[in-house]
């Protein structure tokens, strides 16, 4: 096997884990409710303040999930 083979196998591999990345940020993300907020918040958790203002605008994160996966598995598919 060539060279060029194992580069096109790392390149799909580490896509594979961008989309993977992607789509579990999604779930993630979006299966927190409020309850579960409200305990990060108690337990001066530090990154309730990167999650919060994502959540706070819920359509410009979904979109900005799904472009980033759909990106990710248009390079995978090349």
């Amino acid at each position: 096997m060539d060279l060029t083979f194992w580069v096109e196998l790392v390149f799909f591999v580490v896509l594979m884990g961008f989309s993977g990345f992607f789509s579990s940020s999604e779930t993630a993300l979006f299966s927190l409710d409020s309850l579960q907020l409200d305990q990060m918040r108690r337990d001066g958790n530090p990154r309730i303040d990167l999650i919060e203002p994502m959540l706070s605008q819920p359509r410009r994160l979904i979109v900005t999930i799904l472009i980033g996966n759909e990106f990710v598995n248009v390079a995978a598919s090349v």
